[in-house]
């Protein structure tokens, strides 16, 4: 058994992107609601009791130009119970020609650190690991991407990019008609034959969230080192 009073470290890190819907239905299950959620019940002790704290710069698929950074710390004081999850800087340039099994990684990959502590580590390492690996893009999603420009369960997370507060100023004004944009592209893209719509209309929105990316560096949420 483990010393209920040591904190270990419990490190995840793979090449590959996380699908965005997976991720917040992970973490959300294991740690409770994120801080922005709406008409939440109120948040419970802690959900997974062994960890202390977690970190991470994570890898969204479709989101190739940003990081994204998540943020956890149990209840230990008057505070209460810390959990975010937001846009993060640009992902750094990384040396031409470096490739993992998902295409042209560059720098970009999943990486999520947590403290653990408490007689149960052991359980805990093995449920976070399976979580963590079940969030991972598979070959089949990847491919769909490829095919259709659309990853199935991952709205939350385009409005999110979409409306994070380091958009600029014309662009929120413009959010309403980027939203009928992104909705109508959804609607043909079931038409066969006009997939090529969908496509479009994703990099039409990454272009626009990316016009901005200077001004996130400054988010305060620290990543894994």
């Amino acid at each position: 058994g483990h010393d209920a009073g040591t904190v270990e470290a419990f490190r995840f890190v793979r090449r590959r992107p996380c699908h965005p819907g997976r991720f917040l239905a992970f973490v959300r299950e294991s740690f409770g609601p994120l801080a922005r959620d709406v008409g939440q019940p109120p948040m419970p002790e802690n959900r997974t009791p062994a960890v202390l704290s977690g970190s991470g710069r994570l890898w969204f698929a479709g989101s190739d130009d940003i990081t994204v950074e998540w943020c956890y710390n149990a209840a230990i004081d008057e505070r209460g119970v810390e959990h975010l999850l937001r846009c993060g800087a640009a992902w750094p340039l990384a040396p031409t020609g470096e490739k993992d099994l998902m295409g042209a990684a560059g720098s970009r990959q999943t990486e999520v650190e947590l403290e653990l502590r408490g007689p149960d580590t052991k359980c805990t390492r093995e449920a976070l690991q399976a979580g963590l690996l079940s969030c991972l893009l598979t070959r089949e999603e990847a491919i769909q991407i490829e095919e259709t420009g659309q990853l199935p369960n991952s709205e939350e997370w385009e409005e999110e990019r979409l409306h994070h507060e380091h958009l600029a100023p014309w662009v929120s004004r413009l959010w309403p008609v980027l939203i009928l944009v992104h909705s109508l592209t959804r609607i043909v893209a079931a038409i066969p034959g006009v997939s090529q719509v969908a496509e479009m209309g994703g990099r039409i929105a990454r272009w626009v969230t990316g016009l901005s990316l200077e001004s996130s560096a400054h988010c305060r949420v620290t990543p894994p080192s």
